[in-house]
């Protein structure tokens, strides 16, 4: 059985690897459930346990598929770049994922709380007061949609400052 190197992610650093099967390995233990892929990287075969957040984002990718992957950190929470490499262009594995409508409908009470915390407990709840809330509630809603313009919208409007939330 060859031996494998296991990959662990810096920050900022680009990783390009190779799927050597379909699936992960998985199995539980005392951190919960676990995700290990097995890939090809910098010529060697090696491995890395996915976080959930990063399996979401490979696990629909296939054995012989190629993809970059940078950690990126911000404000204290991590996130993942993924892109396939290869074919006619790069493609973001994000665009492939479509919440349920189950998570979806927590996204938008989670909004919706945020929205109305962020005016305040002393407003008066008023046509206008009701249209400020849906407003604020459909902004929150898009940062959660994971395409890159809304995204990069959010970071230029903050640029380097605390996002309020």
């Amino acid at each position: 059985m060859p031996e494998y190197n296991e990959i662990k992610f810096a920050e900022d650093i680009e990783y390009n690897v190779t799927f050597k099967f379909d699936t992960p390995q998985t199995g539980t233990g005392q951190y919960g459930e676990w995700n290990r892929y097995g890939v090809e990287h910098e010529g060697m075969e090696s491995s890395f346990f996915a976080s959930p957040g990063l399996h979401n984002r490979i696990k629909s990718f296939k054995q012989g598929d190629s993809v970059k992957i940078i950690k990126k950190a911000y404000n204290g929470k991590t996130s993942w770049d993924v892109k396939q490499i290869g074919g006619d262009s790069t493609i973001n594995s994000s665009a492939t994922l479509s919440p349920d409508a189950r998570t979806k409908d927590i996204h938008r009470q989670v909004c919706l709380k945020l929205a109305v915390q962020s005016i305040g407990d002393k407003a008066k709840t008023t046509d206008a007061y009701y249209k400020d809330v849906k407003n604020r509630m459909e902004g929150f809603i898009a940062i959660l949609d994971p395409e890159d313009a809304i995204i990069d919208a959010v970071k230029d409007k903050f640029d380097g400052e605390e996002i309020p939330f």
